[in-house]
């Protein structure tokens, strides 16, 4: 069985995160500029009196902006990693 967040290629070798494309990082880098601009062009539509609408869309903007730039900057991932196991992200159990 396929899922897709991870593949499994054999029963006994952990799950892998796909790679990630180049492709996919400039449709992200893109999409997030775009929306950071858009935000930042909504806010000048804004009155001057409403400040906090203003302050929030300048935040939010800025947000979008260095998402961007995080997205530009994180390394391609060449090589497959191992997915955590679902085992080891589980709560420990507590004794009543």
């Amino acid at each position: 069985m396929v899922n897709d967040t991870a593949v499994m290629s054999d029963a006994n070798t952990p799950p892998t995160v796909p790679e990630d494309c180049l492709q996919c990082r400039l449709v992200h880098i893109g999409v997030f500029a775009a929306a950071g601009a858009w935000t930042f062009f909504q806010r000048t539509q804004v009155p001057k009196t409403a400040t906090t609408s203003r302050a929030t869309l300048a935040v939010v903007g800025t947000g979008l902006f260095a998402l961007s730039a995080t997205r530009a900057f994180i390394p391609l991932n060449q090589s497959a990693t191992p997915a955590p196991s679902p085992a080891s992200s589980s709560p420990p159990s507590s004794s009543a």
